[in-house]
């Protein structure tokens, strides 16, 4: 074990001061042979001189074995591999994991147990930094687009100042964005906008909303009477778990209340607590239209296990409530708004008059169908970058109502062809994660203590390699080019009362404060619905379609307008002709 966790070091000495890529062949010709024999020497030295001093205080060959083994992981996951790479060395984690916590039977000094609290503290930090900060830095590196971020930073400056949802960036025309998506919890995140009413504040207090989680996930752990190093651990794995950064990476979406608030409902189911379980149950629903999905999953789930009869009650009640708001929604969105959005299920509906019955008859009649359409390469990723942080764990349920909760899993991510929903950089995935989180408590629970001890981890080092592989490239927002935050001030400082804007895609979101805001969509021939006409067009330099836009425009009379300092060198602005 010894030679190894020396070996290990030495590597990670080599590693750490490597001049040249490591994921190359060519790497070995820039090692100096010398140095790393005498890192490996060095590393063997000091290792054993420690675990011949502390051999009453702790077992040093066991500890610096995993503490070396996971900092040579996070090192390679942090930019340097890819999801296989990282699969790749799972059984590295695993070994490590294995011969320390298992076999050896490392434990923790008993002082260890007052850090445990700065422990999760650092774990949600990190977590708001790339959930949150450096997702917020998108907007002034320009890497928003109007969908969706322009759309909800027009919206809550339209709420802030009239309280009503309007935009006139989703469809072209005025419009409530609940004709869209009836997603009224919105209005949970308009006070603290109100407070500094900017785009950057939506995107932090989404950071801030998914890293509040962690706070009902180790309460859920302590009700399962886990110890407090193990809910610590099992909250710092919430903190890793890559979806739930992943979802915030395409910035503001209201899914992002899914998580928080499904954990605190598993929370008050847990504790039995019934009005915290109905308040949070109608907060989950006014989440967005399909939340539906998840209550009833949940109602179903509780009405089939042992958790009691007045639990079972509790289902019926959400399960009749979920289903009765679902078919509300829907009525509203067909009525008075643009309907629902079935064509995402367009794989299974046969009957173009069908809708969503049609999903319904597939799944009874043509099973076999289904279940072909489950998986492909990008599905078959998405499931591992789901489960594999998790250490598979949600799978192994001893009981069977268990299994109910994987229904949003494969209703909302793995069914639909709609590529999006089973990517974890975006926003469908927190509901998903919410519920693979609480299963993970429960079938952890439900292991021996040492077996426990190694799964969590495991999972926790498991969650920090494919965290790292995920979302490291993040990192590179922090770089912010100057001629951008120039044209983010031009744009955030133009006049309102100009009267209408239209403008390329990524100008949109930090044109917030216009009233009367269009996006350009690049089409091969510009006409008035891609290219909307309007008292000011802004063109984006950049763009391949620049010339054509602006040729277009030009020929129907706008005139161009020069845009000073840096600014210029990447807005085109063209004003109508007075």
């Amino acid at each position: 074990m010894r030679l190894i966790s020396s070996w290990l070091t030495a590597v990670f000495m080599i590693y750490l001061f490597a001049q040249q890529n490591i994921m190359t062949k060519e790497f070995p010709l820039s090692v100096n042979i010398g140095y790393a024999m005498l890192s490996f020497v060095c590393a063997f030295i000091v290792i054993s001189a420690a675990a011949t001093l502390l051999r009453n205080v702790c077992k040093i060959d066991s500890g610096w074995l995993l503490f070396i083994s996971a900092a040579l992981i996070v090192m390679l996951s942090c930019g340097k591999l890819d999801m296989f790479g990282c699969i790749a060395v799972m059984p590295l984690i695993l070994a490590a994991v294995f011969f320390t916590l298992f076999k050896d039977k490392l434990r923790l000094p008993k002082w260890s147990k007052k850090l445990w609290p700065a422990v999760i503290i650092s774990g949600a930090a990190i977590m708001f930094f790339f959930a949150g900060v450096l997702i917020a830095l998108r907007y002034y590196n320009m890497y928003a687009p109007t969908y969706d971020f322009g759309i909800f930073s027009q919206m809550f400056e339209n709420m802030k100042n009239g309280f009503l949802p309007y935009t006139t960036v989703e469809r072209g025309y005025e419009l409530s964005h609940f004709a869209v998506h009836f997603s009224p919890a919105y209005y949970l995140m308009l006070p603290f906008y109100m407070i500094y009413p900017h785009p950057v504040t939506l995107e932090l207090l989404q950071g801030a909303i998914v890293v509040s989680g962690v706070i009902p996930v180790y309460l859920i752990a302590r009700k399962y009477e886990l110890s407090k190093p193990t809910c610590a651990l099992i909250g710092l794995i919430y903190c890793f778990y890559p979806a739930l950064t992943g979802g915030c990476r395409y910035d503001l979406h209201e899914n992002c209340m899914l998580a928080p608030l499904l954990l605190w409902l598993f929370w008050a189911i847990e504790r039995e607590r019934f009005i915290p379980i109905a308040v949070f149950s109608l907060l989950t629903l006014a989440v967005k239209e399909d939340a539906a999905i998840y209550i009833c999953t949940v109602a179903l789930y509780l009405i089939f296990c042992d958790r009691g009869k007045k639990m079972k009650i509790t289902g019926g009640i959400m399960m009749v409530c979920g289903i009765a708001y679902f078919i509300a929604v829907c009525a509203f969105l067909d009525s008075q708004g643009l309907g629902i959005m079935s064509w995402r299920y367009d794989n299974y509906i046969y009957d173009p008059n069908g809708g969503l019955f049609n999903v319904i008859v597939s799944v009874i009649v043509n099973p076999g169908y289904v279940i072909s359409n489950l998986l492909d390469e990008s599905k078959l990723i998405f499931v591992l970058q789901m489960l594999l942080p998790l250490g598979f764990i949600p799978l192994f349920c001893k009981k069977f109502s268990r299994v109910i909760l994987f229904i949003p899993f494969v209703l909302i991510n793995l069914m639909p062809n709609y590529y999006y929903q089973h990517d974890i950089n975006f926003q469908y995935v927190f509901g998903t994660a919410a519920i693979f989180i609480w299963l993970f408590i429960q079938n952890c629970a439900d292991m021996k203590y040492h077996s426990r001890r190694m799964a969590v981890a495991f999972c926790l080092a498991a969650s920090v390699a494919v965290f790292g592989c995920c979302h490291w490239k993040l990192t590179n927002n922090l770089s912010i080019d100057p001629d951008r935050q120039a044209v983010v001030s031009y744009l955030e400082q133009l006049d309102t009362d100009l009267g209408s804007v239209t403008a390329d895609t990524f100008f949109v979101p930090a044109l917030y404060k216009q009233k009367e805001l269009y996006s350009i969509t690049t089409t091969e021939v510009p006409n008035e619905q891609s290219a909307p006409f309007a008292d000011v067009v802004l063109l984006d330099k950049r763009f391949d379609a620049y010339q054509t836009e602006k040729e277009y425009y030009l020929s129907h009379g706008m005139t161009e307008t020069p845009v000073e300092g840096a600014a210029g060198n990447i807005i085109c602005r063209l004003d109508k002709a007075r």
